[in-house]
């Protein structure tokens, strides 16, 4: 924890590290009995609290359970031994829950926690289609993260050729789910854009994804080359080139700013400077975590720092 407070200014760090506390101890108890480490909690507390901490804890803790709830479906997704049939179970019964086509199945926490965490969002509708968004977002990321779950199975099994990077990256940054978590940021922060200003966020968002995935791939880097899993640097692009560290950093400073640029014309299309700033802040933040540390297991950053 006191490592990712070097993300936020000097002034700032006690408030965020009581609002980080605070929400990790509330988290702690659900999150250890679905056997998410304590660890882990700490960090999503800390990043999310050091993204936006302003907000009221309730909102805090609501962006905190919904991330929870994204690591505990990677939790259950990881590893070349689901078959297909458990992987299309679990696209039909999540995306009913997400419809409102089904009751959350006592028990299982992957339905109950989403409902629960719908519910939070809901509270916060205002009616300017962001509810709708996120519901978009959190299905778009969960096939997302089924279809990575089969695609590194099947490669794993020498059944599939690797996609290319271009093809990674396509779904692999739609599967690390950042453009649901940066949506609910909006909706509990008070967002009502309008339509023409939420297409160019939806845009901005688009480009922040690819930058989390990237800088998350670098930080896993070691840990996906001993598992078989796939990883940006292990492919080769559409030209049979295969990227390196620098130039996949490039990439992400690059759409970073792509993002950052995108938010200024949404703000001259009406997004409130209030908005443009968290937004740009919780790309920093996230970027800045995966340089840090990992959601899931400590791994030393596995590159020398580039000039």
């Amino acid at each position: 924890m006191e490592t990712l407070l070097e993300l936020t200014s000097g002034l700032e760090r006690p408030t965020v590290s009581a609002k980080a506390m605070r929400l990790s101890r509330e988290a702690g108890h659900w999150a250890a009995y679905q056997r998410l480490g304590a660890r882990l909690v700490d960090t999503v507390s800390t990043t999310v609290a050091t993204i936006a901490p302003w907000l009221a804890h309730e909102k805090l803790a609501l962006l905190v359970r919904y991330s929870l709830w994204t690591c505990l479906v990677d939790e259950r997704l990881d590893g070349s031994d689901m078959s297909q049939s458990e992987l299309d179970r679990i696209a039909w019964s999540v995306s009913a829950v997400l419809r409102g086509d089904r009751v959350p199945t006592p028990g299982d926490v992957m339905e109950t926690e989403l409902a629960v965490v719908l519910a939070g969002f809901r509270e916060y509708d205002r009616g300017s289609g962001m509810l709708t968004s996120i519901v978009d977002a959190v299905g778009d990321g969960l096939m997302a993260a089924l279809e990575h779950a089969e695609l590194s199975r099947q490669v794993a099994l020498g059944s599939a050729d690797p996609p290319t990077a271009e093809e990674y990256l396509d779904v692999a940054s739609r599967h690390i789910r950042y453009r649901s978590f940066a949506l609910g940021l909006l909706q509990v922060a008070g967002a009502a854009p309008t339509r023409e200003a939420m297409e160019v966020v939806e845009q901005a968002l688009s480009s922040a994804s690819r930058a989390v995935r990237l800088v998350n791939d670098l930080r896993t880097a070691a840990k996906d080359e001993r598992e078989g899993s796939l990883n940006i640097l292990a492919l080769h692009t559409s030209g049979r080139v295969r990227l390196g560290v620098q130039e996949i950093e490039c990439q992400v400073e690059r759409h970073v700013q792509t993002h950052d640029e995108l938010l200024e014309s949404a703000s001259d299309l009406g997004l409130s400077e209030l908005f443009v700033s968290a937004l740009t802040n919780s790309v920093r933040v996230a970027v800045g975590m995966y340089r840090i540390t990992d959601l899931m297991q400590e791994e030393p950053w596995p590159f020398p720092p580039i000039p």
